[in-house]
């Protein structure tokens, strides 16, 4: 075998023997090690083919997820396919895929020269089409799907009545509850750029839909010329307000007129019912505030992360540079702040 394993993630040899025996009708594979965030990922090249071996921790619900996310996507939609599912030996499950794409579309923006990063013609092309197959996942009709959660990461949303018309006013006494977290010299801009921006979730607080969960830059496979290849790690698939999966990938935009490239591209499949960019990152900041409330809402820098967002919007907010949330995201991205 010519695996480049580095010494210091090397796998076990059990689960290299495991990766050879799926692979053994393909010849001798090359195998290299992944470390992800939260899994161990291998790459595994057998020829001119190559697959993904991925580790999704004990417990089945990774697992479940991504499978599940199969079985609902249409036939055409792009995104790798599952050939094979087990159990290691020591209770670890696990999946192979196809590997799509040539890089992540983080890892391609990181690597632009600063120069052009802001005019590449392809930058808009891809936030159009991310627009657009995202709005393809929120159209699929799920039903009840064992596995597949409701509010995966704020359950106080649910709790205000999400989908009613008293979400709005539950949302703003809620917010105003919270925000002491932050000190009392972020209440009055805070609390006035919720006022300002609730009225621009509410046209989609009536959505729940089928969300990927991790919608960002590093999921979204590219070939060359920075076209779009698939959607990748839907292991947090779940359902929920479509609005988190459009405010986390918003975040990678370096400039306003990609955050509506993104939106023209939705409203091809979903027809707008208003500012998109706007609805989702005021739910995004009511979000984040919300969970400040949890008893244990976020590891230590996850919270000074999400601090620094709000008491952001409080700064930009309170410079008197801005009165809309459309306004306050575009300030955010110059702000150098990332939720």
């Amino acid at each position: 075998m010519t695996g480049n394993l580095p010494t210091d993630h090397a796998a076990p040899e059990y689960l290299l023997e495991l990766i050879r025996t799926l692979f053994k009708h393909e010849g001798e594979p090359d195998i290299r090690t992944v470390k992800g965030p939260r899994h161990e990922v291998f790459k595994i090249e057998c020829g001119d083919r190559s697959y993904i071996f991925k580790i999704l921790g004990e417990g089945d619900r990774f697992q479940q997820r991504e499978i599940l996310a199969r079985k609902l996507l249409p036939a055409d939609f792009p995104a790798p396919r599952i050939l094979h599912s087990g159990v290691t030996e020591d209770n670890r499950y696990w999946i192979v895929m196809e590997s799509i794409g040539t890089q992540d579309m983080r890892r391609w923006l990181l690597g632009l020269n600063r120069d052009i990063r802001d005019s590449h013609p392809a930058i808009s092309e891809i936030f159009y089409e991310c627009g657009k197959l995202l709005a393809r996942v929120h159209c699929i009709q799920f039903g009840e799907q064992e596995g597949l959660p409701r509010s995966l990461y704020c359950d106080e949303i649910y709790s205000l009545g999400y989908g009613t018309e008293a979400f709005g006013d539950n949302l703003l006494a809620a917010v105003g509850q919270a925000i002491d977290l932050l000190g009392k010299g972020a209440q009055t801009p805070i609390l006035t750029a919720l006022r300002s921006s609730a009225q621009q979730c509410l046209p989609y607080a009536n959505m729940e839909s089928l969300c990927h969960g991790d919608y960002k830059a590093k999921n979204v496979q590219l070939i060359e010329a920075g076209r779009v290849a698939g959607i990748i790690d839907w292991e947090c698939l779940h359902v929920g307000s479509p609005l988190t999966d459009v405010a986390q990938f918003l975040q990678h935009a370096r400039q306003y007129e990609d955050m509506e490239r993104f939106a023209e591209g939705y409203s091809e499949v979903i027809p707008s019912r208003g500012s998109l960019v706007g609805a989702a990152f005021s739910y995004r900041m009511a979000e984040v505030v919300l969970g400040l409330k949890r008893p244990q809402p976020f590891d230590e820098f996850e919270l000074r992360i999400n601090r620094e967002y709000i008491k952001g919007c409080a700064d930009i907010v309170a410079s008197k540079r801005v009165d809309t949330m459309t306004e306050i995201a575009n300030e955010l991205l110059r702000y150098g702040i990332e939720s």
